[in-house]
């Protein structure tokens, strides 16, 4: 189960009380998505990792906190505002997206893919087949901005079920082509690549778990 401590934040951009849930414990199924999204009541918590200020739209995992000099010039950024501005979009989803596009600007790009990653999650959950696309396509651009992602085979699978999950399967079997099966490590992450090149030459675009291989 996942306990919460229910508090409030002062937005440090304009001013306003905001009531925030912040996770003290979480318990999660011991098998995950195979981009390492969490099962069972682990998925409400990840919804209160980060916060969101309705009046200005900043999010953040904490919003008391400016995190860079120029931030409120990227909360004014045409992007940011149409987002913000966008009332069809779910709350949970849109304040991932919007965190995604702050920690693009400052180049985070690691961080800022597991934004749109998380964002792609809940876009999906309320069926927004669009906007889950475009945060999978967002997720893709920022891990491919990183150098880090080359050197990291759990970074790489969730970088092929990325393009799985959105069909592009080419590229999902270059991806494991190109960084090599033979170079892989660990016998988990082995296991995951050698089945998402499968699920990719199957054309299966679905949602699997580790359970089916681990």
């Amino acid at each position: 189960m996942s306990l919460f401590n229910t508090g409030i934040q002062t937005c440090v951009i304009c001013g306003e009380q905001v009531e925030t849930k912040h996770v003290l414990s979480n318990v999660s199924i011991s098998y995950t998505d195979l981009d390492t999204r969490p099962r069972g009541v682990a998925r409400t918590a990840e919804k209160n990792c980060v916060h969101f200020c309705p009046n200005c739209g900043y999010s953040s995992y904490n919003l008391e906190k400016d995190i860079t000099f120029g931030l409120r010039e990227i909360l004014k950024t045409e992007e940011y505002l149409s987002i913000f501005n966008n009332q069809e979009l779910d709350v949970d989803a849109k304040k991932f997206y919007l965190m995604g596009i702050i920690l693009d600007e400052i180049n985070e790009y690691q961080r800022a893919a597991t934004s749109f990653l998380r964002a792609s999650w809940f876009f999906n959950d309320i069926g927004n087949k669009e906007w889950m696309i475009k945060s999978k396509k967002r997720a893709i651009k920022e891990f491919l901005k990183s150098e880090f992602t080359w050197r990291n085979e759990q970074v790489i699978c969730i970088l092929v079920d990325l393009y799985r999950r959105i069909e592009k399967f080419d590229y999902a079997i270059e991806t494991i082509n190109r960084f090599g099966l033979q170079n892989v490590k660990d016998k988990d992450n082995l296991k995951i690549l050698e089945f998402q090149l499968k699920l990719s030459q199957e054309k299966d675009s679905s949602i699997h778990t580790t359970n089916e291989i681990l």
